[in-house]
């Protein structure tokens, strides 16, 4: 059982008592060094959890700003909006009634090759043309008409101003064709389309439809006309305005 001898046992006791006291003190060191660095390491840790915590409400301050920014950049872009569709509504304002003024000023003319196109192969009647008081625009239209219906071979005479109870019929404004009354071949020339009518009134109406403008010309009756004759009332211009 006792295989060591006493030198040996004592050197062996000394061996173990010595690791016991090295043991002793590196658990002591670690124990020191641990309490010791753990309370550094926190030290660390809170100073970079205070930075995070720094850095967070500066990037939040920023963040505000930069909110606070963009909300009066996007005010400034709808006050800028709604400048810009104030000054579109007043371009738009203006281009109408520069059209309306050019429209006034401008003068009516006859496409005296389309007027007589349409009149070709129709019967003359007898036109008397005339137009209102103080309207030298719708006077300088009138010679021409009654130039192109001459050279057709029409019986054209120019009157100088509408009778009260005619304008009353031509009450639609513009260029106005009027006949006592449609016959019985005006009604059924009401029935086709424009270029097949062969009476003269309505085709004196498509002719003027087609040299002066189609929005710029009309056709009726009048008790007020003579029988036999048409006349063409020229009224002031219709002003259309742009879509």
């Amino acid at each position: 059982m006792f295989d060591v001898s006493a030198e040996g046992a004592n050197f062996w006791f000394d061996i173990s008592n010595l690791v016991l006291l090295v043991g002793a003190v590196l658990v002591a060191v670690g124990t020191y060094g641990a309490i010791k660095f753990s309370g550094i390491k926190e030290k660390f840790a809170d100073e970079r959890i205070s930075a995070n915590e720094t850095e967070t409400k500066r990037a939040v301050a920023e963040s505000d700003k930069a909110n606070a920014a963009l909300g009066i950049a996007q005010a400034d872009i709808a006050k800028a909006n709604v400048r810009i569709a104030e000054a579109n509504a007043r371009t738009a304002e203006a281009e109408a009634k520069l059209a309306e003024t050019r429209q006034k000023i401008d003068i009516r003319r006859l496409n005296e090759a389309a007027f007589a196109a349409r009149l070709k192969g129709v019967a003359p009647q007898p036109v008397l043309v005339s137009h209102g008081r103080g309207d030298p625009e719708a006077l300088i239209l009138s010679m021409p008409i009654v130039g192109a219906l001459e050279r057709l071979g029409w019986k054209a005479s120019y009157i100088e101003y509408t009778s009260p109870e005619v304008e009353q019929c031509a009450r639609l404004g513009g260029v106005v064709v009027l006949s006592k009354d449609f016959s019985a071949d005006g009604q059924t020339d009401m029935e086709r389309k424009p270029a097949d009518r062969t009476t003269p009134f309505l085709a004196l109406a498509d002719a003027l439809w087609n040299g002066i403008g189609e929005n710029s010309t009309s056709f009726a009756t009048c008790p007020f006309v003579e029988e036999g004759v048409l006349q063409i009332v020229i009224g002031p211009k219709l002003i259309v305005l742009p879509k």
